[in-house]
């Protein structure tokens, strides 16, 4: 009896030993990948910073955060690495998320040797580092983040182990990058080669404090090696590549409209290519009057870009660099000053010109069309400039028309229509959309049609917003009405340029139904049913308690 009491006991200690793993050390393992290669623990080694990432295909917020994961593992710093460890064994629903999700970094199957540390998971997706030698860093994430929230916390380890990081990031394909020192003291040199696939030139490269694109690190490139001294905060440097004979494509920044006093600004489109002529349209608030716009370098104000303004409207020819615009507004101070007013450019036609560009409450303003050879007047309005519910009232006479200044700027738009019958006008669809694309039932029509036009996201995707204006003037816009992704407008006596933007929907997926562990670290997690060492030591102490009654 005494003997088989004693055989229980060893049992249990047996138990509990082999599920004590040594404190802070992720176990030693041997296993495979979901593509069924090799892997062992000394993937470690060489590596200043491992993020493994503890997951299972029927976890729900593990699926949800998995594409960010792999835009996070193909922008990993210098030095660190990002691997998954799969904590089930359905394979196949596995390498069809990681496929879908483009989760593209290595994926661990959990082994028994793992088992001293899966056992202390109680709800995934469970995220730790780990060093060189296997050694746990920090507390676990618990809950699914985005790539971002992972990022600060891998820069805020970086930093506690010494120095900050410098992240690289190319946007979308053609080369790489490479830097000398993944972390660094301030005041160090740091070097980042660059290297373009065949085919492929550098379009852009530029050095940003991490997390904050508008505090620009200086730096000088010889060639394809760029360097800068390391500033006291983490560094990201950019590049992005363009094939070979391709006309480079820049930002233009716009300021906040909620940051400008006294009007806003707008621009079609947030990009341009060199030598494209980009319009800016600015309009002044009630009280307020255009003062100053200036078109600079971005990162440099001393650099200045050229333009050219008719009313409240300013053309710039696109430079080979990136660009921001500032404009400024002025209250008007008495009646003196008056209030603008503002003409079309660029009319199919015809055209407008006005006896003055501002006046005061109560002058009279005249304001003369002249057709072009074949056309003739279809329509002349005059409103209140950003309000075109507020009209202000033309009288004229053959091609002069005059108006009484109110106390208020003023916009007046005319349109010409072609001698003797109606005209089509054509109907102009962006070239291309981040996100889907656009299709009409039309290509041109006359005044007065209804066109229906389809916006069709790519998978991921969804549809959000879309526009409708005048090209020849795009502060003039056109009313859409839509359902869904369909939408329909009436055609105006002129041209319609058609604008749509689509977004990025986080999760395509629906999350199964399991449970959800609430955390206060993590943004969700589930419930993980592993059999502990607690539950062992109970079976060994039934067994010792059936022994006990034989």
């Amino acid at each position: 009896m005494l003997k088989k009491i004693l055989s229980g006991v060893i049992v249990v200690l047996l138990i509990l030993t082999c599920c004590t793993a040594e404190a802070g050390v992720f176990p030693a393992f041997s296993s495979q990948t979901l593509n069924g290669e090799a892997i062992t623990n000394s993937i470690f080694t060489g590596k200043k910073l491992t993020m493994i990432n503890i997951w299972a295909t029927w976890c729900g917020p593990c699926i949800s955060e998995m594409r960010d994961l792999g835009e996070l593992g193909r922008s990993m710093p210098e030095g660190t690495q990002l691997v998954g460890i799969l904590e089930d064994n359905a394979l196949d629903t596995a390498r069809k998320i990681v496929a879908e999700r483009n989760a593209d970094f290595p994926h661990i199957l959990a082994s028994s040797e793992m088992n001293s540390y899966l056992y202390t998971v109680n709800a995934i997706p469970w995220t730790i580092f780990v060093n060189s030698k296997g050694e746990i860093i920090g507390e676990p994430l618990v809950g699914s983040r985005n790539a971002a929230a992972y990022r600060s916390a891998i820069e805020n380890i970086l930093e506690q182990e010494g120095g900050n990081s410098v992240v690289l990031q190319v946007e979308g394909a053609g080369g790489n990058l490479v830097v000398d020192k993944p972390i660094a003291e301030a005041g160090e040199t740091i070097t980042v080669v660059y290297t373009a696939d065949g085919g492929y030139e550098l379009n852009e490269i530029w050095v940003y404090k991490g997390g904050d694109e508008s505090i620009i690190v200086p730096f000088s490139c010889t060639g394809n090696i760029c360097t800068f001294t390391m500033p006291d905060y983490p560094v990201t440097v950019v590049a992005s590549f363009k094939k070979t004979g391709d006309v480079p494509n820049h930002p233009i920044t716009l300021p906040d409209n909620t940051d400008v006093t006294g009007g806003s600004v707008t621009m079609t489109g947030e990009t341009a290519k060199v030598g494209d002529v980009v319009t800016v349209t600015y309009t002044p608030d009630s009280g307020y009057v255009f003062e100053a716009i200036w078109i600079y370098k971005t990162g440099d104000e001393s650099t200045t870009v050229p333009l050219s303004c008719s009313g409240n409207i300013c053309t710039f020819v696109m430079p080979d660099y990136p660009v921001s615009v500032v404009v400024s507004f002025k209250k008007i101070e008495g009646v003196g000053s008056g209030y603008p007013i503002t003409l079309p450019v660029g009319i199919t036609g015809g055209k407008l010109t006005a006896d003055k560009n501002t006046a005061i409450p109560g002058d009279t303003v005249t304001v003369i069309y002249t057709p072009d050879s074949g056309y003739e007047l279809e329509t002349i309005e005059g409103y209140k400039t950003g309000d075109k519910s507020i009209t202000v009232p033309l009288s004229c006479s053959g091609n002069i028309c005059t108006f009484t200044m109110p106390a208020h700027p003023v916009t007046v738009s005319v349109s010409f229509k072609k001698t003797g019958g109606s005209t089509s006008y054509p109907i102009i669809l962006p070239a291309s959309s981040t996100g889907g694309r656009v299709t009409t039932d039309k290509a041109v029509a006359a005044a007065g049609e209804s066109v229906t036009l389809t916006f069709i996201p790519n998978s991921g995707y969804k549809f959000d917003t879309a526009w409708a204006y005048n090209p020849n003037n795009p502060s003039q816009t056109v009313p859409l009405s839509c359902s869904g992704n369909v939408c329909s407008f009436t055609m105006p006596a002129y041209p319609v340029t058609i604008t749509a933007s689509f977004t990025r929907v986080s999760n395509s997926n629906p999350i199964p139904s399991n449970p959800v562990s609430p955390n206060k670290s993590g943004g969700g997690g589930c419930n993980v049913n592993i059999v502990g060492p607690s539950i062992l030591a109970l079976a060994g102490l039934a067994l010792l308690k059936k022994n006990y009654k034989r």
